[in-house]
């Protein structure tokens, strides 16, 4: 998917995309009132989709240009694509694939929490000093400014690097992180195979497992 539209909401928003194709409709004023910072804006939904803020239980239809706030919680259903932009310049995208559920939020670092789900980060150009981590119940994958993915189903955490480099560490039961970090190179891969565990000896890429990548830039 080219980078092009993107999407958003306010703090506690839920974003279920459902599986019809169509347009989205919800205008900003009618999710505004929260005080979460803005993170990103939506800049592609592929098919329908709306968005459910959790103290109200209220659905609301969501577009391309809608702003993602620290603290919303995404539910991205099969078959469906979202993509976030950063940066008004579109330098720093997270693609965010079909069956995932995440919640990003900004404090200092610019958190990914992934409960389950496929995530792909793109990113060219992070302000000096920023972090972007993306955390599961397994393991938390650190960067600066790479292009990299990281997928869970909620126990096993896989992280595949196609430029640039990351770090991985395993985490605890009690979400602390686990031992040193591990790097991980351009072409390679690590599995951390379950909580309280360090991540695997990272591995090459097979060719296929690279080329993933086009598919998204």
């Amino acid at each position: 998917m080219v980078r092009s539209n993107f999407m958003g909401f306010r703090l506690h928003v839920v974003a279920v995309l459902a599986a019809a194709i169509g347009s989205f409709g919800f205008s900003a004023p009618g999710m505004a009132a929260d005080s979460g910072k803005p993170i990103g804006t939506v800049i592609a939904v592929k098919h329908s989709g709306y968005a459910t803020r959790l103290q109200q239980s209220v659905k609301h239809t969501i577009k391309v240009g809608d702003i993602l706030y620290s603290g919303d919680l995404l539910d991205v259903k099969a078959s469906n694509v979202v993509q976030v932009a950063l940066d008004a310049d579109r330098q720093n995208i997270i693609h965010i694939q079909g069956e995932s559920l995440v919640q990003m939020t900004q404090d200092g670092a610019i958190y990914l929490e992934m409960s389950r789900g496929r995530v792909f980060a793109l990113l060219d150009s992070l302000s000096p000093g920023t972090k972007f981590k993306v955390v599961t119940p397994t393991a938390v994958t650190t960067v600066r400014g790479t292009y990299f993915k990281v997928q869970t189903a909620g126990v096993e955490t896989m992280a595949s690097v196609y430029r640039g480099e990351v770090t991985m560490n395993g985490r605890q039961i009690n979400g602390k992180s686990l031992g040193a970090a591990i790097p991980i190179l351009a072409g390679q891969k690590s599995t951390v195979a379950h909580s309280g565990t360090s991540p695997g000896v990272p591995k090459a890429l097979t060719a296929a497992e690279f080329e993933e990548i086009n598919d998204v830039v």
